[in-house]
């Protein structure tokens, strides 16, 4: 199907039959299930979508979701996201950059630099993660060439 409203639409339904079958039983008779989104800004993350229900309530289904984007278009996908557990942010540029170092909530300019500039130049494979409010910095790895 290669009609993005369409693909939408039927990702939608079939995270409404998973969420669905999940969120009616017995969670604990359930094995965990993990659902990986790459590219998720293609998905409704919208208050009341089967995607923003796994992120908010998905954990006490033993249901998760990895949630993987380069960019976050609106407030409202931004709000749908920061229900994630552990986040992961690789090197960044531009306005998106600004925005998620906005969203880590520092209010010292200084440190907001240096989480700037951190960002901005991390090498490749090299990322930068958040578990509640501790941020990590991961080894770069090695790369042969």
């Amino acid at each position: 199907i290669k009609d993005p409203a369409s693909q939408a639409l039927l990702v939608e339904m079939l995270l409404g039959a998973i969420c669905g079958k999940r969120m009616g039983g017995i969670p604990e008779a359930c094995p965990p299930v993990v659902l990986v989104f790459d590219e998720c800004q293609r998905l409704r993350l919208t208050e009341g979508s089967f995607a923003h229900r796994i992120l908010r309530e998905g954990r006490k289904y033993n249901l998760s979701g990895w949630f993987s984007t380069q960019w976050i278009r609106n407030e409202q996908e931004e709000d749908a996201l920061s229900q994630a557990g552990l986040k992961i942010y690789f090197r960044l540029e531009g306005n998106v950059l600004r925005r998620t170092v906005k969203s880590l909530g520092i209010s010292d300019l200084e440190t907001r630099k240096r989480y700037e500039h951190l960002l901005s130049t991390l090498p490749r494979g090299q990322f930068l993660y958040r578990r509640g409010k501790q941020m990590y910095l991961s080894k770069a790895p090695k790369l042969h060439t």
